[in-house]
């Protein structure tokens, strides 16, 4: 970001030359009153194609070019000042004609990189994002458009459509370069592909003096103080604009907070918060005179942090959430912060540069209240936004699910949450765990939903799926076997302390009906409620046969295949805990060895289509599949491969398959 310092002279020659996209040559700074404005017509669906033919001229002269072969012209002895540029695109070409105003200065030269577009690829609505930036002298930042467009599809370009987005210059080897997608979810849309078509403006600089120059990718430099406004041009009526300001070295850019996504918190809660500020030299601000301010006050109180010994406030430095990922609370005890997203500046480097108070959450009037929590140095601030939420007293409590069918060998993830009268999960509260009758179950400890024997950790009932804060946590109990027992109901949303005491995996030992019981406690009250869920063990099924693939193995000397076997049960589902022993009838045929514990599951062996119901891709006899190579030997012959499996009921089945070796 700041590497351009050192190379200050040679880089602004570079720019002079070699940028182009309506950026104002640097070196600007001439008492001549006529400057040049020059360039080429493009494609902006194809900025490699140029548009020949095309007439542009300046509005209000009777400077008129027509662009040659490669699509170049050029105008001498333009006036300085914001200055119209008009491109008559050919009759018959199917591209739009456009305006766009750019600045001249001081007898500077305007290198103009100027798209026009395609009538069949018109976009509905644009918008630049950032909307403003503020930066310091030989800093860079990048702009995007966002693009509306029918032919993106139904819903245009939304968050969260990975297939929506457009690139705006082509190289779409890297995501940073996309269009970000429609809201505010400030993520990348998606890349070029095949065909589609992606989309670039026109990118030009007005501004009263020469503030810096843009490349045809949107990626401004500032190069002298002073403000300005970004212009991305698709024609005439597709114009979206973007302040920019480029500040002295000893300026503030901007404010970073800490969290600074967003808070939420019961009534009574406390959070430190911090802040620190950047200068336009790109170095961290030394004792930030921050003015901390609520908006609106009655959310809670801001209470400056002093009085504190130098470790005592580093640690609280270490503890703050500076970056994107930090904010989004997965509930993972004991998990150090991950720091995503390449930080600018270590932890380390922050202590005694960051400005600290302590918010206390304040009982709203209603259920809840949410605001700002504002952090403002000069004309610089940055926001959080804060969510309150009325502790009241334990009035209910969820159980998911709240009944269950499983099998007994099976395991089940439950998890509980206590609300107040606003339908709020409290927390802070404390969870009893028991099974009626006694026997017919265990519960299994573990020390975090993502470990060993967690939920969401290996061989957890819901492995993959770590539970979060904000999951939604129904009463009915419905679909919850997708997600370890969770109970999703989007109808009533919950939001959960993700405590662990919360979370439970069972076993059944018995088969028959029986019941988890929850009893959650309010300390603060010494209020208690208790919860049930009713469990329907069914006795594992009897397995009755084994399918092999391949039915055939026919294979040549010295090469190998797969084989795979399941165990079916009377209902034509796969049969779980049970073992596999794998024969050959003669050595000389070749060997059977483990393969790798997850291949990828070949449905051709099955003679295509669908794969069987609850046939998993990987090998694990738990599940009743089980995975073996053959390899064949170095001579011919024929024998067979005879497969035995039994479970702990005492079913046993032995299956057979020809195999020859040619």
């Amino acid at each position: 970001m700041h590497t351009f310092r050192s190379l200050f002279v040679s880089f602004l020659f570079f720019l002079a030359i070699f940028w182009t996209g309506c950026g104002e040559s640097p070196t600007g700074g001439s008492t001549d009153t006529t400057g040049k404005v020059q360039g080429r017509v493009v494609s902006s669906a194809d900025p490699g194609a140029a548009v020949a033919g095309a007439t542009v001229r300046i509005e209000g002269t009777d400077m008129t070019a027509v662009t040659a072969a490669d699509g170049s012209f050029a105008f001498d002895g333009v006036t300085d000042g914001d200055v119209r540029i008009v491109i008559d695109a050919p009759a018959g070409s199917g591209y739009e004609s456009s305006e766009i105003e750019v600045s001249v200065h001081g007898g500077g030269t305007v290198d103009l990189d100027v798209s026009v577009l395609p009538h069949d690829l018109r976009p509905d609505r644009i918008q630049l994002y950032p909307s403003e930036a503020r930066l310091g002298i030989l800093e860079e930042t990048r702009f995007w458009v966002n693009v509306w467009a029918d032919w993106l599809g139904e819903d245009g370009q939304g968050p969260g459509e990975g297939h929506g987005g457009v690139d705006v210059d082509g190289e779409y080897e890297n995501e940073d370069e996309f269009v970000p997608p429609r809201g505010t979810d400030g993520g990348i849309g998606a890349e070029k592909s095949g065909s589609s078509p992606y989309l670039r403006p026109t990118w030009s600089i007005k501004s009263d003096t020469p503030i810096g120059v843009i490349s045809r990718e949107g990626t401004f430099i500032g190069t002298a103080v002073g403000r300005g406004t970004i212009v991305a041009t698709f024609a005439t009526d597709l114009v979206a604009t973007a302040t920019v300001e480029v500040v002295a070295d000893g300026d503030v850019v901007r404010v970073q907070m800490a969290p600074g996504y967003y808070v939420s918190l019961q009534s009574g809660a406390e959070q430190y918060m911090g802040a620190y500020a950047i200068t336009g030299r790109g170095t961290l601000l030394e004792n930030p005179a921050i003015d901390w301010s609520l908006d609106p006050a009655i959310l809670g109180t801001l209470e400056p942090v002093t009085g504190l010994t130098a470790e005592e406030e580093a640690e609280i430095v270490r503890s703050l959430p500076f970056y994107y990922y930090e904010y989004l609370d997965y509930g993972y005890p004991d998990v150090p912060p991950a720091d995503e997203w390449n930080p600018e500046y270590e932890r380390e480097e922050l202590i005694g540069k960051v400005s600290l108070v302590k918010f206390t959450a304040a009982e709203p009037a209603e259920g809840q209240a949410s605001g700002v929590v504002r952090a403002t140095l000069g004309d610089v601030h940055a926001d959080t936004e804060v969510h309150v939420r009325r502790r009241g007293v334990l009035e209910r409590v969820y159980i998911a699910p709240d009944e269950i069918h499983v099998r007994r060998e099976s395991r089940v993830f439950f998890t509980a949450v206590g609300l107040n009268e606003f339908g709020h999960a409290l927390e802070g509260l404390t969870f009893e765990w028991r099974v009626e009758p006694d026997g017919f179950g265990v519960f299994s400890e573990f020390d975090e939903p993502n470990g060993p024997g967690g939920p969401g950790g290996p061989g957890g009932p819901d492995e993959g799926f770590p539970p979060h804060e904000g999951t939604d946590v129904g009463p009915d109990g419905t679909n919850h076997e997708d997600h370890g027992g969770m109970g999703m109901d989007d109808d009533e949303p919950i939001r959960p302390p993700m405590e662990i005491e919360a979370f439970r995996l069972f076993s059944p030992e018995q088969t028959g009906e029986g019941e988890v019981i929850v009893t959650v406690t309010d300390p603060a009250t010494e209020r208690s409620i208790e919860a049930r869920a009713r469990v329907i063990v069914e006795a594992p099924p009897r397995l009755i046969d084994v399918i092999i693939e391949p039915e055939v193995v026919d294979v040549e000397r010295g090469h190998e295949i797969p084989l795979h076997a399941f165990a079916i049960a009377e209902d034509g589902d796969v049969v779980t805990n049970v073992k596999f022993d794998w024969i050959l009838s003669s050595p000389s045929l070749g060997d059977i060895y483990d393969g790798p514990h997850e291949p990828e599951y070949d449905s051709t062996l099955a003679g295509g289509g669908d794969e069987h119901p609850g046939r998993p891709d990987g090998s694990d006899e738990e599940l009743g599949f089980s995975m073996r190579f053959f390899r064949a030997s170095d001579t011919p012959g024929e024998g067979s491969i005879i497969v035995e499996a039994y479970n702990e009921n005492g079913d046993a089945v032995r299956r057979e398959v020809p195999v020859l070796v040619r």
